[in-house]
């Protein structure tokens, strides 16, 4: 059997959680309300008994919704992309590709499986393979865009074996997905030496044709785009455009009621913002961003704005300094966390999207403790003062800072750099170009306090091992955040199949230790998209845009 590892990935909020069990197999399917248990403890190692079940999305009704119009859409800076295919994908990719992909499942951002082309899974065990296994079942009647040698090659369970024996781009991943065989016309099973949570949505990426790859290769694949999603490609353009035209034979009757689709890459922010604020020719709907500014400036104008937080400001602690160096200090890291005004510099800074926090876990994914009081020591400058002069350190002492580019902006790290001032810490700010200080953070390490930029991924184990753990092959995330044992411990523990959540509160607990101090957490924020008031068809807690729902006023 052939190893092979494929991953999809897409998130919006959860909307309901549902779990059936029978026997040695889960069935997840729309409708059951039985939530998720932890896993039995009996079992073997990762050995599922409960999973996250596969939440269904909410029902939207759509008040006066009409078809028609075409919505145009600035993705950023992702101008020179090219399609690229599903195991190779290349920059920007998901950007060019969201209007008119599909793949068998996403996730939403609490780790749990959201169905796309799937209808619903089975999850289970065969002893005599000793293997586990995922069965998805397709929807029926699902075809691709029309192209040039079928007008509507379906998608069967055949094309997903075959794509997902291609998609090998994720094989240094801790999974094996060992084999992808069809079970009958509509059912996929895959084939994995174990599970853990992100198992059932780790599948086959977006579909494409495998017709067109037989005849034309990778270069004729490339120039003939296809795949099953709301629009095909009518026109691609790299570094200028792509046209999208409503796919008439979508899967999901009725939807959806765009006419179209256009991408425009509009790099200045100038320029998109004229445009967002145009009627007619020249006008954009709505524009990707990290800019915090521009995205409050057009919330204060009465624009919708999607935010997925996932990704935390935080202060990175060292364990690989001398035992008698001041950051090694524990009352010194509690006073550095009571020095931030980290309300202070996301009101001004902010600009509204900016979320201070003590804890860097975001609100939507497993972990969060919904405690004001929970986290890293809050702004307390008077008994930060103090705290330095128990530590020995009342005359301060003096050392850098060093804010991650494109992160963290310039007078954010100036609001920072007074406020430890102010306990007399005198840091120099340190700046550095994006692949200098990558090298840093994950090669040579660093003397001085860090500001980087956590990334929170959809399960709490991916998160505990992508920025905590040095595995053997892996570059650390962060080469001077030395794992203890007992981290370590905690990040085996997290990785149980089934609610985690008490597992990653208890990771977060060691890590936000005040005798510790790993992290000190100070704002989220994340990828937004400022959407036009023109637009609707989304939730208040959508954090992207699902093209095939979309539908804009007359």
């Amino acid at each position: 059997m052939k190893k092979v590892v494929g991953i999809f990935f897409a998130a919006t909020m959860v909307m309901l959680l549902v779990v059936a069990c029978a026997g040695d197999s889960v069935q997840v399917a729309p409708g059951a309300a039985e939530a998720p248990g932890a896993a039995d403890p009996t079992a073997p190692p990762g050995r599922p008994e409960e999973l996250p079940g596969a939440p269904e999305e909410a029902p939207i009704v759509y008040d006066g919704a009409t078809r028609g119009g075409v919505f145009i859409y600035a993705p950023g800076s992702d101008g020179p992309s090219q399609f690229g295919l599903p195991w190779d994908p290349t920059l920007g990719f998901a950007s060019v590709t969201e209007p008119f992909t599909e793949g068998l499942t996403a996730q939403w951002p609490d780790g749990s499986t959201r169905l796309v082309l799937s209808s619903g899974y089975v999850v289970g065990f065969d002893d005599e393979l000793g293997l586990y296994y995922v069965d998805h079942t397709l929807h029926p009647n699902i075809v691709l865009h029309p192209h040039i040698l079928h007008d509507a090659e379906p998608v069967d369970a055949e094309l997903i074996v075959w794509l997902a024996d291609r998609i090998n781009y994720y094989r240094t991943w801790p999974d094996g997905m060992i084999d992808v065989v069809a079970i009958d016309d509509l059912t996929v099973r895959f084939y994995w030496d174990h599970m853990r949570n992100a198992t059932p949505a780790i599948t086959s990426g977006w579909v494409t044709s495998r017709l067109i790859y037989e005849a034309y290769g990778e270069e004729g694949l490339n120039a003939n785009p296809v795949s099953a999603g709301p629009f095909r490609v009518v026109e691609s353009v790299p570094g200028s455009h792509v046209i999208f035209e409503r796919f008439e034979n979508y899967w999901r009757e009725g939807l959806p009621y765009l006419d179209g689709v256009q991408i425009v890459y509009l790099g200045d922010v100038l320029v998109q913002n004229i445009a967002l604020q145009a009627e007619g020719e020249g006008r954009v709907d709505s524009v990707a961003t990290n800019t915090a500014e521009q995205a409050g400036m057009f919330q204060d104008m009465g624009y919708h704005i999607m935010n997925l937080p996932n990704q935390t400001i935080t202060i990175v602690m060292q364990n690989d300094l001398p035992a008698d160096h001041p950051l090694m200090n524990p009352l010194v890291r509690q006073a550095i966390s009571m020095a931030i005004d980290r309300d202070g510099i996301t009101r001004a800074l902010g600009f509204g999207v900016h979320i201070p926090t003590l804890q860097y876990i975001p609100s939507l994914m497993r972990g969060h403790v919904f405690d004001p009081n929970f986290g890293a020591p809050a702004f307390n400058p008077g008994r930060a003062r103090e705290l330095m002069a128990e530590a020995g350190f009342a005359d301060g002492f003096s050392t850098q800072l060093f804010p991650q580019p494109g992160s963290v902006t310039d007078s954010q790290a100036v609001a920072m750099a007074s406020n430890l001032a102010d306990i007399g810490i005198n840091v120099e700010i340190m700046v550095m170009e994006g692949t200098p200080f990558t090298e840093m953070r994950r090669e040579t390490g660093w003397e001085g306090i860090l500001v980087g930029n956590f990334i929170s991924w959809f399960h709490a184990e991916d998160s505990a091992s992508v920025n905590f753990e040095h595995r053997e092959g892996l570059l650390p995330n962060w080469v001077s955040l030395v794992p203890s044992e007992e981290m370590l411990e905690l990040i085996t523990a997290i990785r149980i199949v089934g609610d985690n959540t008490a597992q990653a509160v208890a990771l977060a607990e060691y890590v936000l230790d005040h005798n510790r101090l790993h992290l000190i957490p100070l704002w989220q924020q994340g990828r937004m998209h400022i959407v036009h008031p023109r637009i609707h068809g989304y939730t208040p807690t959508d954090h992207m845009l699902f093209f095939y729902r979309l539908w804009m006023e007359d």
